[in-house]
């Protein structure tokens, strides 16, 4: 793969922001944003009704992609703010937070666009008047749940960032 497009480096920062928890929390993030998609994902398979149509999801999904890259922009912005304050040190908790929360936003930008590459190719393969095959509506339904749970932890990063800015001394 060519170096300009190497996810393994964003893969690794996101993995990280799993570890430096005692085991019971690293095993119920495991069982929540790895178990908890791939069961959603084989009950769709299994026992969600006929999808003959998801080109109106692809369209959601395809804008839901591009706010998500806004937000990464302006998490991108808020990380360069927090390095040039000297006020704030590196090993300080907001910095880690900021961090954390720039692969998060980022890794789920990445989740977002798989998401519709292969809502695309579902919707490019489809034969007319004929319903989705159920194992890509359990692939769906877990890429889709892998994502909304990805942009629950980004918001809760935002939200663990606002409540360490709060705790910073005040400008003068």
């Amino acid at each position: 793969m060519s170096r300009k497009i190497n996810l393994i480096e964003l893969a690794r920062a996101q993995l990280a922001t799993f570890r430096g928890y005692s085991l019971p929390v690293r095993v119920r993030d495991f069982s929540t944003f790895i178990l908890l998609p791939i069961a959603l994902g084989v009950l769709a398979w299994f026992f969600a009704p006929p999808v003959y149509n998801v080109a109106g999801l692809l369209t959601g999904a395809s804008v839901f992609a591009g706010l998500l890259v806004a937000l990464l922009v302006n998490v991108f912005n808020f990380s360069v703010k927090i390095r040039r304050d000297e006020k704030i040190r590196p090993e300080e908790r907001l910095a880690r937070t900021v961090d954390e929360l720039m692969a998060n936003a980022a890794w789920t930008v990445v989740s977002a666009l798989a998401l519709v590459v292969v809502m695309a190719t579902v919707t490019a393969a489809q034969a007319p008047q004929c319903p989705i095959d159920s194992r890509w509506v359990g692939l769906l339904v877990a890429l889709a749940a892998y994502v909304v749970l990805n942009v629950l932890m980004v918001l809760s990063r935002i939200w663990t960032a606002h409540g360490d800015i709060k705790d910073l001394p005040p400008k003068r």
